[in-house]
């Protein structure tokens, strides 16, 4: 093909284009049709990531301690229960809600069996409503650890009182003190949240992501 063909065929191409754009029947159907469905679009993706988001705020209560004798020559189960409240703080529903603790060098959930049923398959949590829960965080401690006792003539006497004053704090597990917890859960049209929860020495902290954050690889599952 030669130069002088070549620029006759671009130049037939751009004056198609041109009686195209000036046919009246493409501003009066297509453009807006194509602006309709573009809007939509684009709508659809607004909604799905920014527009339609649940807001969850996570709290958790003080400890509340508990023991519990297993039998004088076995020990105690020493229990540090938290009471838990999970606020939708917005108008959107939020769905399949799921809770998990970040790794560490302990396990701070004991409780995974009962939290089962609370945040069960396909479960939501309505627009300014809240979701009640417990974690508990449990260790059990030999006899001689708590229990007070003498010996007299072979035979073994249990004195009253405990051998720790305020086991709650002389044996509260050190994990307690830096709690690390993350809540996924979606929107109505599927989309991911995730939300990393910090309660250290009391002071709680919440930070949402709106994509898969690094840290969520390291969850217990």
């Amino acid at each position: 093909m030669t130069d002088k063909q070549q620029n006759l065929n671009l130049s037939d191409i751009g004056k198609w284009i041109s009686d195209f754009l000036q046919d009246p029947i493409i501003f009066r159907i297509f453009l807006p049709v194509f602006l309709l469905v573009l809007g939509w679009i684009l709508k659809s993706y607004y909604d799905k990531y920014y527009g339609i988001r649940p807001k969850l705020f996570l709290k958790l209560s003080n400890p509340l301690y508990g023991q519990k004798l297993l039998g004088l020559e076995v020990g105690h189960i020493l229990t540090w229960r938290y009471e838990a409240e999970l606020k939708n703080n917005s108008k959107f529903d939020a769905y399949n809600i799921k809770l998990f603790e970040l790794e560490a060098e302990d396990i701070i959930i004991n409780n995974v069996a009962e939290l089962k049923y609370v945040f069960k398959e396909n479960n939501h949590l309505s627009s300014n409503n809240l979701m009640q829960f417990e974690i508990k965080k449990q260790i059990e401690v030999d006899a001689d650890v708590l229990i007070q006792s003498r010996v007299e003539n072979g035979i073994k006497y249990i004195i009253p009182g405990l051998k720790i004053p305020e086991p709650q704090n002389a044996l509260k597990p050190e994990v307690l003190e830096n709690i690390k917890l993350v809540v996924k859960f979606e929107n109505e049209k599927g989309k991911k949240f995730y939300i990393k929860f910090t309660k250290q020495n009391g002071k709680e902290t919440s930070k949402i992501k709106t994509i898969r954050p690094f840290w969520f690889n390291k969850v217990l599952k």
